[in-house]
């Protein structure tokens, strides 16, 4: 296997990486907040979040928050391809793959200007608030 920065292998190196990450409320406000606004309409924003996280340390938080031992299993993109000829689910998941080789942060300056500040919950609330939705289930 080809090893990357950091002498970890590409799917090791992907969980180390930092990216953005959104509680689906605060996307909904901002989203909310634009489209009552007469100004800014044929513009671009980006919400980059509450900042940016690891993808080990998101799932680390989420197990800790429902109390549950941490694991984890790599899958490797022969694994998808095999899965996604069974489940077109998986098979998308492959195709936006590519979203996992390379980190794209986002800056969300523009947005902040336009509407005077933005929405930002705590990844320990959001993913509070998130397993409890999921426990009154």
């Amino acid at each position: 296997m080809r090893r990357t920065h950091y002498g970890r292998s590409p799917s090791k190196a992907i969980c180390a990486w930092n990216r953005n990450r959104s509680y689906t409320a605060d996307a909904g406000q901002v989203i909310g907040d634009l489209l009552c606004k007469d100004s800014g309409w044929n513009e671009t924003y980006n919400f980059a979040g509450s900042g940016l996280i690891s993808v080990e340390d998101f799932a680390r938080r989420v197990y800790a928050a429902a109390g549950q031992k941490y694991r984890r299993m790599i899958v490797s993109p022969w694994m998808l391809w095999t899965i996604g000829l069974f489940s077109p689910l998986m098979r998308e998941f492959r195709e936006m793959s590519y979203l996992m080789t390379t980190p794209v942060n986002l800056k969300d300056d523009k947005l902040v200007r336009h509407l005077g500040g933005v929405p930002r919950t705590s990844y320990e609330d959001g993913i509070a608030a998130t397993l409890k939705a999921y426990r009154v289930l």
